[in-house]
């Protein structure tokens, strides 16, 4: 049986500690989330994420490396060269997906959207994230 609804998490990495936090903020909801018919799927554009394993979480993480997921749905993806790894070979190399979140019904409707508009400003995390408890 499909899930009533997906939730999305778009994330930068598992190497940025806000990201990091929102996603175990998901893990903590989980359980609600899932009573409620739901199912949550981290995203990122990092090759060799970890974040599944370092922050134990309960939901999977797909790896989109060149950012399919967050230009369909509109999330920002800053080019390789203006992110904090643009040094590392391998990671990155179609640019990086920044942080969002998106809630689908079973049909795919977009329910709920939010992404974070790239500035220098959210390199501390981007403040303006909703709240997990409040989506």
């Amino acid at each position: 049986m499909a899930d009533a609804f997906k939730i999305t998490v778009f994330f930068r990495g598992d190497w940025c500690p806000w990201c990091n936090g929102y996603l175990r903020d998901f893990n903590d909801h989980l359980e609600t989330i899932r009573n409620l018919g739901g199912s949550v799927v981290g995203m990122t554009s990092q090759i060799g994420n970890q974040s599944k394993k370092n922050n134990e979480l309960e939901f999977d993480i797909n790896v989109d490396p060149e950012n399919v997921a967050a230009k369909r749905h509109g999330i920002a993806v800053t080019p390789k060269e203006h992110t904090p790894l643009a040094e590392v070979d391998g990671i990155y190399e179609h640019g990086m997906a920044q942080p969002g979140v998106i809630i689908e019904d079973a049909r795919g409707n977009v329910l709920y959207s939010w992404a974070v508009v790239p500035s220098e400003a959210n390199w501390g995390g981007s403040t303006d994230r909703p709240l997990v408890g409040d989506i």
